[in-house]
């Protein structure tokens, strides 16, 4: 028969709520999958993580966020929003998207471009189908385009395992643009028709080997500052999946990400 050791209830932010905990032993983790610090603050009143210091009753962090953003405190938490930011780590705040949601690109409080997740679905035995929408409304860039970065232990195109890399087919790519850009029979279609719009449709597929195969992809849609001639990130993504050896599959949810090194210099050398 099952035993429950810990249970607690919290408020959105983290602090439990009085005579609503029970813990047997020594369980040292509670709200955002963080190990909590009794012996400072309470039970329950203080987290640690990666990167911060976090008192859940004031729902503030104790140092700065080591990646701020212009529109909010550098000691908020979550984005002031614990029901859809997640943040694990104490370093970037993200969400999970599902089939049907609508990501809202923001500068300054203002809407300037929205991406919709047409699909996102596991393919049995392979791997993942993703379709992404994007619609540029203010950002003022211009030659919007996809470039993917993909980490996995079961590499193609001579990558090394779990070491970044660009897409290696060359059948993404139109006539005539070379890495790191990706592109898609879609992506291009709906470029030709609307300047503002651009798609991406991928679905990266592995076949079951001896061990499990993690694949990741961290997305960014680009676009060309006129100013400068340069590209920049408008919005960064990442999602993947996993294959055990049996053929089934567990999709790694889209979300929200920091954009790495890797990938920022391979927006600085697009062209």
């Amino acid at each position: 028969m099952p035993t429950v050791r810990p249970t607690s209830h919290h408020y959105p932010f983290g602090m439990v709520m009085p005579s609503r905990i029970f813990n047997v032993g020594d369980y040292h983790y509670g709200y955002n999958t963080q190990e909590k610090v009794d012996e400072i603050s309470g039970v329950g009143n203080h987290y640690t993580a990666e990167y911060w210091e976090y008192d859940s009753r004031t729902v503030r962090r104790w140092n700065q966020d080591p990646k701020p953003v212009e529109w909010e405190s550098p000691y908020a938490a979550n984005r002031n929003n614990p029901i859809w930011f997640e943040d694990p780590e104490g370093d970037f705040p993200f969400r999970r998207y599902e089939k049907g949601d609508e990501i809202k690109v923001r500068r300054w409080f203002k809407v300037v471009a929205v991406l919709k997740v047409v699909d996102f679905v596991e393919v049995k035995g392979r791997g993942v189908r993703i379709e992404l929408e994007y619609k540029d409304k203010k950002t003022g860039l211009t030659d919007l385009r996809w470039i993917q970065t993909i980490r996995t232990n079961d590499p193609l195109g001579g990558g090394k395992p779990n070491e970044p890399y660009n897409d290696p087919n060359p059948s993404d790519d139109p006539p005539g643009l070379t890495k790191p850009f990706y592109y898609t029979d879609a992506e291009v279609a709906a470029k030709a028709h609307n300047p503002g719009e651009t798609d991406f449709l991928d679905e990266p597929k592995r076949n079951a080997g001896k061990s499990k195969i993690v694949w990741k992809g961290e997305l960014s849609v680009v676009g060309k500052d006129a100013a400068t001639g340069k590209y920049e990130s408008i919005k960064n993504l990442q999602y993947g999946f996993k294959l055990r050896r049996d053929g089934t599959v567990k999709a790694i949810k889209l979300r929200d990400r920091s954009v790495s090194k890797f990938q920022k210099q391979s927006i600085k050398s697009a062209k």
